[in-house]
């Protein structure tokens, strides 16, 4: 199901083969938006955004200014 997946909200099994690239970065947009907004009471920070071409310190440096290492304590 290489066109396929399940919605984020609701877990529902959809077919993707007709969506177009700017659909696809509407829905993770809104999905991000919603993580947002349900760390916004408890966390600070943005969410860690990393690629594969960083170094460890980078990487150090993504984690420190991101919620993950506050969701993970």
């Amino acid at each position: 199901m290489v066109e396929g997946g399940r919605l984020a909200g609701s877990g529902v099994w959809v077919d993707r083969a007709d969506w177009e690239p700017d659909d696809v970065f509407a829905a993770f947009c809104r999905r991000r938006d919603q993580i947002e907004r349900i760390f916004d009471a408890t966390t600070t920070g943005g969410l860690v955004v990393a690629a594969t071409t960083y170094r460890q310190d980078d990487i150090e440096q993504a984690l420190v200014g991101g919620r993950l290492i506050q969701i993970l304590r």
